[in-house]
């Protein structure tokens, strides 16, 4: 009989992380049920998925009579604002999702999501709300909200919505101390991220609980621009000690909008050589029928309970992760 080596078959997590999960878990749906939030349940399996250039997804068929090609679910984003638009109210759930290729000491191609919608909501009372379901789970002692302009204003002494492709060229060469770089074919987000990574990110480890918000409009994702400045989105980002826990919207609700951007995303597939990806009819009909006005937030909730619990690595936090499922 083959020996069988230990970790082949037992959890990657304590027994106490087990049971500290389950309790955070425990807390949250404790916050959303005190606060008449309504939990809902959607399909793991779709028939559409995101264009979105930086997601992979996992695709697979359904064998009957004939093969129907199926994904899963990134996130269970637009299936939630197809019940939104159904007259549901603000709503969450958590529940697994997936992306292929995304592996490492903060990634799991399956993970678990917090998905919340709260309907007549901006971006600060839902950030708001958030802390204060943050601050349920672990008591933060400095909790700071700054724009995405004012940090770099303040720390690396450049505006992001008005510097040009040389100016972050030469910032990122002084940050870096390397003149080697090479910035052929990157464009103004890609250099901006590339400067967010070296020259904000050790400034953000040092920093308990930090809300980032007003991204550029370039980088709005599925976000509404702002109605007095069209150079930065209604869009915010959540980082604990460095760790991204969460990303969040005043949602976009105008479907022709929304179809722009998924077609200018399968632009951008096409000029990477990338397969084009069918747009979802049934989330821009939802749209077209009426999504009222809202702001949603994902939650890494591996994520979250590593912050709380000052834990390095991801598999530290889920039983069976990729190597030993």
């Amino acid at each position: 009989m083959k020996n069988i080596k230990k970790d082949e078959f037992i959890p990657k997590t304590s027994h106490i992380n087990i049971f500290k999960r389950a309790k955070i878990i425990n807390k949250i749906r404790s916050f959303f049920l005190k606060n008449n939030v309504l939990e809902v349940d959607t399909p793991i399996m779709s028939s559409f998925t995101v264009t979105d250039v930086n997601i992979t997804p996992f695709k697979t068929l359904f064998l009957n009579k004939k093969k129907k090609k199926l994904w899963l679910i990134t996130s269970p984003e637009y299936h939630m604002k197809r019940l939104i638009s159904y007259g549901l109210g603000s709503i969450y759930q958590i529940c697994h999702s997936f992306r292929n290729g995304e592996l490492g000491k903060y990634h799991n191609p399956e993970f678990t999501i917090l998905e919340w919608y709260e309907t007549n909501c901006d971006i600060f009372k839902l950030m708001n709300k958030i802390n204060v379901l943050l601050n349920n789970l672990k008591k933060y002692k400095k909790v700071v909200f700054i724009s995405y302009e004012r940090i770099f204003m303040n720390y690396l002494k450049i505006n992001p919505l008005t510097c040009s492709k040389k100016d972050l060229i030469k910032k990122i060469q002084d940050v870096s101390k390397d003149n080697s770089l090479s910035f052929k074919n990157k464009n103004k987000d890609s250099l901006l991220e590339y400067l967010f990574i070296i020259g904000l990110y050790p400034i953000l480890k040092k920093i308990e609980l930090i809300f980032i918000y007003h991204f550029p409009a370039s980088q709005a994702s599925l976000s509404k621009i702002n109605s007095l400045n069209n150079k930065i989105s209604e869009r915010f980002e959540i980082f604990s000690y460095g760790l991204e826990i969460a990303n969040g919207f005043d949602e976009l609700v105008d479907f022709k909008e929304q179809k722009k951007r998924f077609k200018k995303n399968n632009k951008t597939r096409e000029k990477n050589g990338m397969k084009k990806v069918k747009i979802d009819k049934n989330f821009i009909n939802s749209l077209k029928k009426g999504l009222p006005q809202c702001s949603g937030v994902a939650i890494g909730i591996e994520r979250l309970i590593m912050s709380i619990l000052k834990i390095k690595n991801i598999n530290e936090i889920i039983n069976f992760p990729l190597d030993i499922c």
